[in-house]
């Protein structure tokens, strides 16, 4: 196999036309799956256990200050917050009391055909008629 020199370096030159990221044949570097077989047998990790060691983590107790990491961290925030960190009230709030529900609301829904005319502009009704006319002009050309 013949060498050649990249940027100072010895590299294997490709005499075959495979491209440069497939394996070359009789190449052994990296395993393949066999058909069927699943590449993550275990499956996802639990995170059980990194929960179980944050809260244990936050529950240690701090003798000198009188406090829990978890009152340490909730206060941390509170100052925060208190100096405009809108991140950190958000943060307060929404584990405090919970995220608020998010609703949408199509204000169309329960409006009649005239009121939806009625509420659009000038230009849009102008537009609309446009590519209604558009319409009626290509279904009239496909029946003849």
């Amino acid at each position: 196999m013949k060498t050649k020199t990249q940027r100072g370096r010895k590299v294997a030159a490709q005499d075959n036309a495979r491209p440069a990221h497939q394996f070359q044949p009789g190449n052994t570097i990296g395993k393949r799956w066999q058909a069927g077989q699943s590449g993550n047998p275990s499956g996802r990790p639990s995170t059980h256990d990194m929960k179980a060691a944050v809260r244990e983590f936050a529950d240690e107790f701090d003798t000198k200050i009188g406090k829990s990491r978890f009152r340490q961290w909730l206060e941390q925030a509170d100052r925060r917050a208190r100096q405009g960190s809108s991140k950190h009230l958000e943060l307060l709030l929404a584990y405090g009391w919970g995220r608020p529900l998010q609703q949408q609301i199509n204000l169309n829904a329960d409006l009649t055909q005239e009121q939806r005319i009625m509420a659009m502009s000038d230009d849009e009704k102008m537009s609309r008629i446009a590519e209604l006319l558009e319409t009626h002009r290509e279904s009239k050309g496909r029946v003849q």
